[in-house]
C-alpha cells in the first residue's frame, strides 16, 4: 500500500466506517405481510458476504443472514469487522454485530453491540406507538416509525426509505437516493448487468449496484477524498434456519 498522509489516513478510517452507514437504509413500504415479503420473502434463509477494500487492499468484511421466523417476521443478523493500518500501526478498528427484527416491513426491534477503537458500543430499540424508541450507550432516543438502521449492506428495496438510524453514533439522519439505470461490468465470470443508485447523506456519497434479485453486488463510496470499494464475495449460501 502507498505511504499515506495522516489526513488521508483519517479519511480511510472514516470511509471504512461510512460503508456501513451508506448502503444501509431504505424505503418506506406499507406495514403489511405482503410488503414484508417484498423486503425479505424472496431471499429468506440466505447468507451473504462482502469485502471492503481501499487502494486494492482489504480492510474489512461484512456478513449478513436473512432468517424468516414466522409468516410475518424476519430477522436480519449482520457482522462487520474493519481494521485500517498505516505503516503497520492500527489507525482504525471496528467490530459490530447487529440483529434487526422486522414485522411486515416495519423495524420492530434492534440490538447492536461492538467496539470502535476500543470504545464499547451498544444500542437497543423497539417499535412504539409514537415511533421507534431506542437507547444508545444508555442514552434514550426517539426515531420515526419507518426508520431503518444503518447496518444493512444488501437490499435494494430498502433504498426508498429516507430516514436512517446511525448504528454507531445513535442519531437519525436523512438520505437521498437517485436511480442511475443499468450498467454492465466486466467480471472474472463474464459481463454482469446491474442496476445502480447514487446515494447522498450528510457524511458522504456513494454508488450502489444491485443484481436482478435486488441484492447488493458492488459499491463505491467517497468520503474525505478517499474511495472505498465494496464487493460481494462468493461466500453465499443458505442461512441456518431460526429455531
Amino acid at each position: 500500500m502507498e505511504l499515506l498522509s495522516s489526513a488521508r489516513c483519517a479519511g480511510l478510517a472514516a470511509a471504512a466506517l461510512s460503508a456501513i452507514l451508506i448502503a444501509a437504509a431504505t424505503p418506506a413500504l406499507a406495514e403489511s405481510a405482503s410488503a414484508g415479503r417484498t423486503l425479505f420473502g424472496d431471499v429468506e434463509d440466505r447468507a451473504l458476504s462482502y469485502v471492503f477494500q481501499i487502494d486494492g487492499e482489504r480492510v474489512g468484511i461484512a456478513e449478513g443472514r436473512i432468517l424468516r421466523t414466522d409468516p410475518r417476521t424476519w430477522r436480519v443478523e449482520a457482522r462487520y469487522a474493519i481494521a485500517v493500518e498505516l505503516l503497520g500501526v492500527d489507525v482504525y478498528q471496528l467490530e459490530l454485530e447487529a440483529t434487526e427484527t422486522y414485522r411486515g416491513a416495519r423495524l420492530v426491534a434492534l440490538r447492536t453491540r461492538g467496539a470502535e477503537n476500543g470504545t464499547d458500543l451498544a444500542m437497543s430499540g423497539e417499535a412504539a406507538e409514537d415511533g421507534f424508541r431506542y437507547r444508545h450507550n444508555g442514552e434514550p432516543g426517539l426515531a420515526a416509525a419507518d426508520i431503518v438502521p444503518s447496518t444493512q449492506l444488501w437490499r435494494r428495496d430498502l433504498l426508498r426509505r429516507t430516514r436512517v438510524l446511525h448504528a454507531i453514533e445513535g442519531e437519525p439522519f436523512d438520505r437521498a437516493a437517485e436511480a442511475l439505470g443499468d450498467r454492465t461490468f466486466e467480471t472474472e465470470d463474464g459481463p454482469e448487468t446491474l442496476s445502480g443508485y447514487h446515494i447522498e447523506t450528510p457524511y458522504e456519497t456513494a454508488e450502489l449496484w444491485f443484481d436482478a434479485e435486488g441484492l447488493l453486488q458492488r459499491a463505491t463510496l467517497d468520503r474525505m477524498g478517499v474511495t472505498l470499494e465494496i464487493r460481494r464475495t462468493d461466500a453465499e449460501g443458505p442461512a441456518e434456519r431460526a429455531r
